[in-house]
């Protein structure tokens, strides 16, 4: 069973602004070569689902649960991404196994949980808040309350907006001089203040330590591979080598069913079409 977690940019909705990259054909196209049993998609769309895209992942096999992202109203301006959803996709023969729900993390976000009880397994798809800190903790708080009532194994997918406190990246960028330099660099570039300073954040590694350290979860690629880009939509004229691992797979196994997880089998995909790489992992 492959398990599979990306986030698209919101790829498979149709962009009014130009871009020379993925469009809702192309993510298509990429989910039939990853070819998952189960995939979570992060910034999957906003406002109405391509009805083409329908219609093709039908032909593929999957049954289709799309979950708005309902954020919280904090005077944010979300602009396009306003009615922003989450998407779980899996093959059809799980049907009369699987069951989805829709949770809620710190009163702010939606995420999704999937249960899959032939296999014994819980899978959460998260996107974890890109702005606060503050309120990526308490988001992982919630999940860890929420996962914790579980006795199934449980993997935990998605775009967290946080990279690990151990990983030599995030060190780089906790230092005082590197981050007063990149503060200064935004200052300089104006409206990029606020951009890097979040950046900075995301290598506090707190939000992670609520799941791995207190939570109990761990994360399947040890070697902290990075994931993400700065080839984003309104960038594309930048290159596409990755550069931090803010999209993690975690997991809490029991220890009958550790072997379970290919640890050889995690990928990370090439350049797709998003900001983002796509992962995922084989269970045996």
């Amino acid at each position: 069973m492959k398990i599979a977690s990306w986030n698209i940019e919101s790829r498979l909705s149709r962009y009014k602004m130009k871009t020379k990259r993925a469009q809702p054909e192309d993510i298509v196209r990429a989910i039939s070569f990853i070819n998952p049993d189960i995939m979570f998609f992060s910034e999957a769309f906003s406002n109405k689902l391509d009805n083409k895209v329908k219609e093709s992942l039908d032909e593929l096999g999957y049954i289709l649960v799309p979950v708005p992202y309902n954020h919280k109203d904090d005077g944010r301006v979300w602009g396009e991404f306003k009615n922003l959803h989450l998407l779980m996709i899996y093959k059809k023969e799980f049907k009369k196994d699987i069951r989805v729900n829709t949770i809620r993390l710190a009163d702010f976000r939606n995420a999704i949980e999937l249960v899959d009880k032939k296999n014994n397994l819980v899978v959460y798809g998260v996107h974890l808040d890109d702005r606060s800190e503050k309120v990526r903790i308490e988001m992982a708080k919630d999940l860890k309350r929420i996962s914790s009532k579980r006795k199934e194994d449980i993997l935990i997918l998605g775009d967290y907006n946080a990279m690990h406190k151990e990983d030599w990246k995030s060190k780089v960028l906790r230092n005082s001089f590197v981050r007063k330099s990149f503060l200064a660099l935004g200052r300089v570039m104006a409206d990029k203040e606020r951009i890097i300073a979040r950046t900075l954040d995301m290598a506090l590694g707190t939000a992670l330590e609520v799941l791995t350290k207190d939570g109990g979860f761990k994360d399947i690629d040890q070697k902290m591979r990075p994931t993400t880009t700065l080839k984003m939509r309104d960038r594309e004229f930048l290159p596409s080598f990755r550069l931090t691992q803010i999209d993690h797979i975690l997991y809490k196994f029991n220890k009958k069913s550790i072997k379970r997880i290919d640890f050889k089998s995690y990928k990370i995909y090439q350049d797709l079409g998003s900001d983002h790489r796509a992962i995922s992992i084989n269970l045996k």
